[in-house]
């Protein structure tokens, strides 16, 4: 509600516009300082401080109640805590790495593991698990783990389009791509049947193998083939991969141990920009014990760059994806002085146990890369203020 209310303050647009209208003083800014006012004006007046004073109490109901919308919904996916219980048998085909640990119970003489509807221990079961009944629980339980965001979605594409009719636009659609590269629905539109029929012809060959993969593993078994299924995809693409390039993603994983790959990464990344990274010489507050500190340098010992923070491991209620916050941007403070950054990459890897390290599949080294990337993006900014950091059109580039 802060941002809402700060972004929604029309004192602060009639100064940004008094600068913006005045072309002497504009003239007099340097290129950064006008770019900074230009990006103000615009990003105030898209959040609707031209409109009527009552057009904009609506608009900052809206806006607060989509936020409101937005936390709620984070907040359950984060605290869903659906899972189905199945024996072993019904998870034939899963490594015995699977039920390490797994937290099991009785029913009746059956001992039933817990399987989380969550991505990481889905996609594991969907992949190995030769028992179709077994995929398809598992699927459905992954698909529907929070029917409580149902309601929050319906009311937030209704609160979308209220806040786009007060725009002037007849959906919330033409509203946000009116300040995007394709300008219009029809443009993306356009643009994606296009692709689709480029597309099309690979997609009916591939599936057409897919489904050969199934039938064939499903009559060997005496079965009955009936189908192919949202629940067989993962496993069936795993086969196919594994047949036509001889790629078992398992036994990649052997060669991706976490503490080796962050090393060489993080090499990659100092070689590339002229820097040193190594652990932090002093105590930094943390929000946890297993969070790593790191001091960045450039490569000549000549200044102090910045900290990076790595908090790998997975814990209840974190975040699970692979992802980067910058905690603090390399801007210059009112006294003239520069503030060393501050970035934040967090994953939810497994943690390493005596005998068996963290070993990452070959997607999660590609998104360990591309974060660092993003990563180091803010600790290499020289802009003067924050917002000017990055332009979000180019937000993904250094990452790649």
């Amino acid at each position: 509600e802060f941002e809402v209310a700060r972004d929604m303050r029309t004192d602060v647009y009639k100064v940004v516009r008094a600068v913006y209208d005045n072309k002497d003083e504009m003239s007099q800014l340097d290129e950064e300082d006008r770019l900074l006012v230009e990006r103000l004006e615009h990003k105030l007046r898209a959040n609707g401080l031209q409109l009527t004073a009552e057009q904009r109490t609506q608009v900052e109901r809206v806006n607060k109640r989509l936020v409101e919308l937005e936390l709620e919904f984070i907040y359950n996916v984060d605290h869903a805590t659906n899972h189905v219980m199945l024996s072993r048998a019904e998870l034939d085909g899963l490594p015995a790495s699977f039920f390490e640990n797994r937290r099991s119970e009785f029913r009746g003489l059956t001992k039933k593991f817990i399987v989380l509807a969550q991505a990481a221990e889905a996609t594991a079961v969907l992949k190995h698990a030769t028992n179709e009944a077994t995929r398809k629980t598992v699927y459905v339980a992954q698909s529907s783990h929070c029917p409580k965001n149902i309601a929050l979605l319906q009311e937030a594409v209704h609160l979308r389009l209220e806040k786009a009719q007060l725009f002037g636009f007849a959906t919330y659609a033409d509203y946000v791509l009116n300040q995007r590269m394709a300008k219009t629905p029809a443009a993306v539109t356009e643009l994606e049947e296009s692709l689709s029929a480029k597309l099309r012809p690979l997609a009916e060959k591939e599936m057409a193998e897919l489904c050969a993969l199934k039938r064939k593993e499903v009559e060997a078994a005496g079965a009955v083939y009936d189908g192919f299924y949202e629940w067989d995809y993962i496993r069936y693409s795993s086969q196919a991969m594994a047949n036509q390039h001889r790629v078992d993603m398992d036994e990649i994983k052997e060669y991706f141990a976490l503490d080796s790959v962050l090393s060489k990464v993080l090499s990659l990344y100092t070689t590339t920009l002229g820097l040193k990274v190594i652990e932090a010489s002093s105590v930094l507050p943390v929000w946890h014990p297993s969070v790593k500190t790191f001091e960045v340098w450039e490569a000549d010992d000549s200044a102090f760059v910045g900290h990076i923070y790595l908090d790998l491991y997975e814990r209840e209620d974190k975040y699970q994806d692979i992802a980067v916050w910058p905690l603090r941007s390399a801007v210059v403070g009112e006294d003239g002085t520069r503030m060393t950054p501050a970035s934040a990459m967090l994953a939810s890897f497994s943690e390493p146990t005596e005998t068996t390290p963290v070993l990452l599949t070959h997607i999660n080294v590609k998104y360990l890369v591309h974060a660092l990337g993003h990563a180091f993006q803010n600790l290499c900014s020289k802009a003067k203020w924050s917002q000017l950091t990055a332009p979000r059109d180019f937000a993904e580039i250094s990452s790649q």
